[in-house]
């Protein structure tokens, strides 16, 4: 009787297992913790694992499936979604992979976005040489990005003096390392690049030369022809690779600028970018954090294009001011998110950003810096953050909302 009334509670296929259980025992369950044992031998045999329905299972699909093939499209055409750099906005174009191409796999992809900048660019690459322990990459880029903002160099520039440009660029160039270790990676990179700046498009603003004179725009209408040779190192533990949870990614890298053209204007940079994942909560919630660091050594008698220089300020990195809001040689950013998961696919955000540009390192102190917080959502998978939304407050700009196609870093 005792496991009759608790099996009235029970699904039927494990209500008739308990009676079957009890009608074929010596003797009826005699004590209550008796009954509760025989009832968790009848309910494990019908244990199995949980299955989506509704939205969830497309959203699982969608995850699982679909997303990672317009991310990492396969081989044939495909559509080029997303940005081509800071700042073009939404960019779209036709795009070819073919893998096997003499050797390696092939992409080639044509963008445009709708401020009117373009890119061209097409990339062989082998990705496992000697077993998976190397790696090259043989690539060509040219584009044009007519409407460039320029605030002026500094951290004192003043959002009045808002202008543009017009750059154009074309690069050839080779990339190439080893990996001693699974998440150890050593590598160089040599390209040659041609830039062109101009007077900017129309978009409402001055042109950058129309605000700023001589040594406040250097290099602005001059003629260069750069090689530019980088090595690096990076340690890379984070995974899920494309959308990291948990380790990190631990990058430096050096690189010679040498000028070609007549100016000769050559420089050294440094860059530093450090980035850590912890989780809990079976890696449902996220806890990141980011510094990164770029410093330039620019010779006496030389001068680093300003085109050239690192900037603050957008979507990627101070979000709570306008894109390429400060730009000088010395760069120093700290980041922090809290990312959480909201249903699977979309996860939630709470961001802080503080830093600064400076003309000299003894220039950068913490008081000085800039600093903003906010809140955003992220659409993805394992497979890469497909677009991701930013709002941002506490900045000099006010309330800033950014919509991105991949992650924030």
């Amino acid at each position: 009787m005792l496991a009759a009334v608790l099996a009235a509670s029970l699904s039927p296929a494990t209500a008739a297992d308990l009676q079957v259980s009890s009608a074929g025992a010596a003797a009826p369950p005699a004590t209550r913790a008796e009954a509760w044992r025989r009832l968790r031998e009848a309910k494990a045999g019908h244990l199995h694992a949980y299955v989506p329905k509704g939205p969830e299972k497309f959203a699982v699909r969608f995850e699982d499936e679909l997303l990672p093939r317009l991310l990492t499209p396969r081989t044939g055409v495909y559509p080029f979604i997303g940005r081509i750099t800071s700042g073009a906005g939404f960019a779209v174009g036709p795009g070819y992979r073919r893998l096997d191409t003499l050797g390696g796999d092939w992409s080639t992809y044509a963008a445009g976005s709708i401020k009117q900048y373009w890119q061209i660019e097409s990339r062989l690459t082998w990705a496992n040489l000697a077993r998976g322990k190397a790696f090259a990459t043989a690539y060509g880029r040219y584009y044009r990005f007519p409407r460039e903002d320029f605030f002026g160099l500094g951290p004192d520039s003043r959002k009045a003096d808002k202008s543009d440009f017009d750059l154009r660029q074309g690069t050839v160039g080779v990339s190439g390392g080893v990996r001693p270790r699974r998440w150890v990676t050593l590598g160089g990179t040599t390209e040659y690049f041609r830039p062109r700046v101009e007077a900017g498009g129309d978009n409402g603003v001055p042109n950058a030369e129309q605000i700023f004179r001589g040594d406040e725009l250097p290099g602005f209408g001059d003629r260069h022809a750069f090689m530019r040779v980088e090595g690096f190192a990076d340690v890379h533990t984070a995974e899920p690779s494309l959308n990291p949870r948990r380790g990190g990614r631990y990058r430096a890298a050096v690189a010679r600028y040498v000028d070609l053209s007549q100016n000769d204007d050559r420089f050294t940079r440094v860059d530093v970018d450090l980035q850590q994942y912890a989780s809990i909560l079976n890696e449902r919630r996220v806890f990141v954090l980011r510094a990164l660091g770029s410093f330039s050594d620019v010779p006496a008698g030389a001068q680093m294009p300003f085109y050239l220089m690192r900037t603050l300020g957008g979507g990627g990195t101070l979000r709570g001011v306008d894109e390429f809001r400060f730009r000088d040689r010395h760069l120093v950013l700290l980041q922090a998110e809290y990312r959480f998961e909201i249903i699977t696919a979309i996860d939630g955000a709470v961001f802080y950003d503080t830093g600064m540009v400076a003309p000299r390192l003894d220039a950068i102190r913490a008081a000085d810096f800039e600093r903003d917080w906010g809140l955003g959502v992220r659409f993805g998978s394992n497979g890469g953050v497909f677009m991701r939304i930013d709002v941002a407050f506490g900045g000099p700009a006010g309330i800033r909302t950014w919509l991105r196609w991949g992650h924030v870093f």
